[in-house]
């Protein structure tokens, strides 16, 4: 397993179960399960309806860090459909926040 402190501070955050007004920019992106979520109040329903909806767990396969891009490679496995699956986190930073993440098998 990847030790996550080795990733820059905000997707360490990310997956470290950060509040996400702490983790993302007030107009950040996020594409997830073919949606779209504009904007920090969507991302923080977004983010509670996921860990509300399921249990699951995840286990870090790889971090990459291209540029100011951040691609987490993730295995999990819960009690969702289509379990277990590896997704991709793709992040862009702008500073110490995320300011679009687009998860993707």
């Amino acid at each position: 397993m990847i030790d996550s402190t080795k990733m820059p501070g905000a997707a360490r955050a990310y997956f470290d179960g950060g509040d996400a007004r702490d983790v993302f920019t007030e107009d950040a992106v996020v594409r997830d399960d073919g949606r779209m979520y504009v904007g920090i109040g969507e991302i923080v329903a977004w983010k509670s309806a996921v860990s509300t909806a399921f249990t699951f767990t995840q286990k870090i396969e790889s971090v990459h860090t291209p540029g100011s891009a951040v691609v987490v490679s993730v295995n999990v496995e819960g009690d969702f459909p289509g379990s277990p699956i590896r997704l991709h986190h793709h992040f862009t930073l702008d500073g110490d926040r995320i300011s679009a993440l687009t998860v993707c098998p």
